[in-house]
Order: structure tokens, then sequence, then C-alpha cells
């Protein structure tokens, strides 16, 4: 082959060009800059008529209802996910699943099952409950 004119683009050429066009568009990253800011919202340590409104509602009508789910609901803290779920299973709104240490799992109840048979249950295991502790 015969040699390339010298008006040609060479190898040593173009790899000299990539290397400014490179060397001027880098520049050192400022990795504070990047993070995201996401604004935190305390959870709420009491109900509102609002958070009350879900509660009645929305709450009964989930099908895994756990602290977390709940809290995450309602916009409150955990502590008082776990009153609230204890309340309604009290009042025989939802059925107990699952309790284990720290972890509560109830569902909402079936159009077959009835309140007051909901609410016998919680009064008897509660009842075992306390005459385990004696």
């Amino acid at each position: 082959m015969p040699p390339k004119a010298a008006g040609g683009k060479s190898k040593q050429g173009q790899a000299k060009k990539a290397m400014q066009k490179a060397g001027a568009s880098k520049s050192k990253k400022k990795w504070s800059q990047e993070s995201a800011k996401t604004s935190k919202t305390a959870a709420a340590v009491l109900l509102d008529a609002q958070g009350l409104e879900k509660l009645k509602t929305s709450i009964p009508s989930m099908k895994n209802i756990t602290t977390a789910s709940v809290a995450d609901r309602l916009g409150c803290n955990l502590s008082l996910a776990k009153r609230v779920i204890r309340k309604l299973h009290a009042e025989g709104k939802i059925k107990e699943v699952h309790k284990n240490g720290n972890f509560l799992l109830y569902t909402r109840i079936a159009g077959k099952e009835t309140d007051a048979a909901i609410v016998e249950e919680a009064k008897t295991v509660k009842a075992q409950k306390g005459k385990k502790g004696k």
C-alpha cells in the first residue's frame, strides 16, 4: 500500500485530538452535590381526624396488616401502629394470623365470619395468656 497523503488522518493525530478533547471536558466529580436531599417528615404520635378516618375504612380492608404497613398508611410511628392494631383486633374488625415477639400479622375478616365470633376468639386468647402468666 502506498503511504497516505499528508492531508489524511493518522492514528497518532486522532489519538492526540481525543486526549485533548477528553481532558478539556472532564472535571473532578463533586460527590456532595450529586446526592439528592430527601425531606423527612416526622411521624405522628397521635392520630388526627384524617388518621381516624383511615383507621376505620382502609386498615380493616387490607389483606395483610402489620405494624409497618399501618404506620406507613397512617403516617404514624410504630408504637402507635401496634396500639391501633390491638384496638382493631379487640373490636373484632381484624383477625390474628401470627404473633411472635415483635412481629404481628393480622388479616381482614372474610364476609362469612361474624364480628361476635372474632371478639369471643380474642377474649379467649387474652384469657389463656393471663392464665399462663400466673
